[in-house]
């Protein structure tokens, strides 16, 4: 009776064990942070209009990505819903992907920013306005006058 009352505290110990695991999670899950890089640049792919894409479909360009990060469709499927599972850590992983999108979206707005600097400054700059052997001749004050007007009001 002991034996068989230690064989069944064995059975259900391991099956209580064997339990705690995820019987879901796969061999080829992808580590939390590669998932989120990855789902942050589906994410992406999914915001332009069609008319945005020029052509382009939103399939070639989920399948470069999934090259680009070494995975396939089916494998970050899995993952994800593999993640989905976990709402609260999945709300925290969704979190992480607006902070690095956010990020992303400054550092290109400040870029643009210097962009636009640069050819606004070639452009006005008072270089820009002359010949380069050219020289304002002070004593014509027509030409002095509309040389100061064309920099000062820019």
């Amino acid at each position: 009776m002991k034996v068989k009352l230690i064989g069944i505290f064995i059975i259900i110990a391991a099956l209580t064990i064997s339990s705690c695991g995820d019987p879901t999670a796969t061999d080829d899950l992808l580590e939390e942070d590669h998932y989120i890089d990855v789902f942050s640049e589906l994410l992406v792919i999914n915001q332009p209009d069609e008319e945005q894409l020029d052509g382009v479909s939103r399939e070639y360009l989920k399948e470069k990505v999934f090259e680009e990060y070494g995975v396939t469709q089916e494998q970050f499927e899995r993952s994800h819903r593999y993640y989905q599972k976990q709402p609260d850590e999945q709300l925290r992983r969704l979190d992480k992907i607006e902070e690095q999108l956010t990020d992303q979206r400054e550092r290109f707005q400040d870029r643009l920013d210097e962009d636009r600097k640069q050819l606004a400054d070639s452009l006005v700059g008072p270089d820009s306005l002359l010949p380069n052997d050219a020289s304002i001749d002070t004593t014509d004050s027509s030409t002095f006058n509309r040389y100061e007007l064309l920099y000062n009001n820019n």
